[in-house]
């Protein structure tokens, strides 16, 4: 975080906490933006038992957490699947203005509101209204840390210190919410797959490819799970495939969809999930035949190692592990996709929110340190009406 930024945190958190908001101006310190004169907050917050500094550091770290989340970048993030809570309401806008549709469908809400509406002051996180065929998750995980007192107060000797306490805030934030949402990232491109094999929209590669050309078991270019990546002329016609499928989802669709809102995705909006082994056989392919600098196989696309949170496999195979299986459990019913290879998708298909819940902080005596909890809100959504499409190998 920048002096600046800081300074501004710093003056609308501990300042008016330590010195009070009721002291004239005049007597009231305000932190410069150069952070020059940090160290007469530094002298202040000696003063202070641990008690007392406990409520105060919370405010400070509340804000780093609320500037954070402000300001990160959502861009190359979780699949290109992450997004905040005010973009989520202005997706839902995006695409009913654009097309001006309504549906009589009943209505959700992530969060179920109480019988007077939504109490904004328990921290959660109501979802904008959409119509019934939604996925939602309403769980939260925790960013946590501690900082014992005496480091806090040292902290604010220098300009370097506080920018470097701050700085450890952020990055236990970023770190821990990056894993989290990259698992709940993968959790949502599953049930993209899984709506796309329960809706007919997947492709099964090889049998379409042997279908196309008449190909039968015995010839010699007949292709199959054991053999196709030593066959060139497959992987190329895949990324023929894969580049048709993109411009196909630019217009719009009724097709798929379940007849509410029209859809359509500019191509730029596109987006494509690839699985690594796979991805890596197309581009070994098209390098032999073209030069690779000057030809862009199946435009940009997000690489993924295993559709499931984790596997023992170093290097999982297609042809040879079950890793890349797609499974859903709904009730009594269970879905098992073999060989899925890709994911084809709008982005505004899929949703993943996170916000600030609450922050809590609890003294520990014996090692004289606070211990901050951060409870985040995370949830997500899949807007079955528009064309995902998944890419299976068999």
């Amino acid at each position: 975080m920048e002096f600046n930024k800081i300074a501004t945190l710093l003056n609308n958190t501990l300042v008016p906490n330590v010195f009070g908001e009721g002291q004239e101006e005049g007597e009231r310190i305000t932190i410069a933006e150069d952070l020059s004169n940090v160290v007469d907050l530094g002298i202040a917050l000696e003063d202070l038992d641990a008690d007392t500094l406990k409520n105060y550091s919370k405010t400070l770290a509340v804000g780093v957490f609320d500037t954070w989340c402000d300001t990160r970048k959502y861009k190359d993030e979780t699949y290109d699947l992450f997004m905040s809570e005010i973009e989520w309401g202005g997706a839902v806008q995006r695409v009913k203005a654009k097309l001006m549709s309504a549906s009589d469908t009943p209505i959700l809400t992530l969060v179920n509101a109480k019988d007077n509406g939504p109490d904004y002051n328990d921290g959660k996180y109501y979802g904008a209204e959409w119509d019934s065929r939604i996925y939602s998750k309403d769980s939260g995980f925790m960013v946590k840390y501690s900082i014992p007192v005496e480091e806090f107060k040292k902290s604010f000797t220098s300009a370097a210190g506080v920018a470097k306490l701050i700085a450890m805030i952020e990055a236990t934030v970023d770190n821990t919410l990056r894993v989290e949402l990259n698992t709940l990232a993968r959790g949502v491109l599953r049930k993209l797959v899984v709506n796309a094999y329960e809706g007919n929209r997947y492709i099964p590669l090889i049998t379409l490819y042997n279908t196309l050309n008449g190909y039968v078991s015995g010839d010699s270019e007949y292709v199959t799970l054991s053999n196709w990546k030593r066959n060139i002329t497959f992987k190329l016609w895949v990324q023929t495939v894969c580049l048709e499928l993109r411009k196909y989802m630019t217009d719009i669709n009724n097709k798929y969809n379940n007849g509410s809102v029209e859809c359509f995705s500019p191509e730029d909006e596109t987006r494509a999930v690839l699985l690594t082994e796979f991805a890596t056989e197309l581009d070994v392919a098209l390098g032999s035949v073209y030069h690779k600098e000057m030809v862009d196989g199946v435009g940009s696309y997000r690489s993924i190692n295993y559709w499931q949170n984790g596997t023992k496999d170093l290097l999982p195979q297609i042809g040879t592990s079950l890793h890349d299986e797609i499974k859903e459990t709904d009730g009594e019913t269970v879905v098992t996709i073999d060989h899925v290879v890709g994911v084809f998708y709008d982005k505004y298909s899929a949703f993943i929110t996170n916000k600030l819940d609450k922050t809590t902080v609890a003294y520990i005596a014996q090692g004289d340190f606070n211990t901050y909890f951060h409870h985040v809100v995370k949830s997500y959504a899949i807007d079955p009406r528009n064309t995902a499409v998944a890419l299976v190998l068999s």
